[in-house]
């Protein structure tokens, strides 16, 4: 049982809603896993009866990703969730359906400390349907640890709306000076300044997707040259209401600002 030239680890067991054991854990073909980290996740549901497989996934096939697998929770018919982390150093939630399909999947990193370690051990979810995670971060692993909580949507999203972003990868620690909305609360129009820092790595092209605070989208526009940029958005015809604007740039979400328009 198993994929051809791929050893396996179990890191969680789970049961399904029909009774059947649900596994997630890694694969990999080095020889030398655990102590090296080059594996893909994997999702294994068995027949509680037979014992034989009725689904099998990882993710990707390609193993281009590597990581490890802290914890799952299973979510009834609506599939499971697992979190871990990768060996870009990130931590990482993954959502998939009740036959190991991803419905998305995203890596949480700190900008101030890149070359910290991410981990999240432990799951839950919340009566809204969003997620609630526990971890560390350190910059080794001699390095104290630093506890972190982390409160995700349910589509991974700090802010509402961030899943039309389609960002594969979530900044915690952008300065707040890195991105500046005013006047807020604004009436006509909202004045946008983008300063990012110098230790954020990206090619420069930055597209901002203002979405309600129900997460409804409602605008999108780029900025060319997104790393020192000034933008106008005339909101005379958007709603009363609490917005959010997502900057995104090389599928990374940079951060997210709430403003509101009177």
């Amino acid at each position: 049982m198993g994929w051809d030239n791929y050893s396996a680890v179990a890191d969680k067991v789970e049961v399904t809603s029909q009774g059947n054991p649900l596994i997630t854990g890694t694969t990999s073909d080095l020889p030398n896993y655990p102590s090296n980290l080059n594996a893909s996740f994997m999702f294994l549901e068995f027949d509680k009866n037979s014992g034989e497989v009725i689904w099998s996934s990882r993710f990707p096939a390609s193993n281009a990703d590597h990581g490890v697998v802290f914890d799952m929770e299973v979510l009834g018919e609506d599939g499971s969730v697992l979190c871990g982390k990768v060996s870009t150093k990130s931590a990482v939630v993954i959502r998939a359906s009740s036959t190991g399909q991803e419905f998305w999947r995203i890596q949480y990193k700190f900008l101030t400390n890149t070359l910290a370690i991410n981990d999240l051990f432990d799951i839950e979810q919340s009566a809204d349907g969003g997620f609630i995670l526990t971890g560390t971060t350190r910059l080794s692993q001699a390095f104290p640890t630093v506890l972190w909580l982390l409160r995700l949507d349910e589509y991974g999203c700090l802010e509402p709306g961030c899943q039309w972003t389609t960002n594969t990868t979530t900044l915690l620690d952008l300065p707040a000076s890195a991105i500046h909305l005013a006047p807020n609360p604004v009436h006509d129009m909202l004045s946008i300044r983008l300063a990012l820092p110098a230790e954020l790595q990206t090619t420069g092209t930055v597209r901002m997707v203002v979405t309600r605070i129900d997460g409804a989208k409602v605008h999108e526009v780029l900025f060319a040259h997104g790393r020192d940029a000034k933008l106008e958005l005339n909101t005379n015809g958007f709603s009363a209401g609490i917005y959010v604007a997502h900057f995104v740039s090389d599928d990374v979400l940079l951060g997210s600002r709430k403003f509101v328009v009177e």
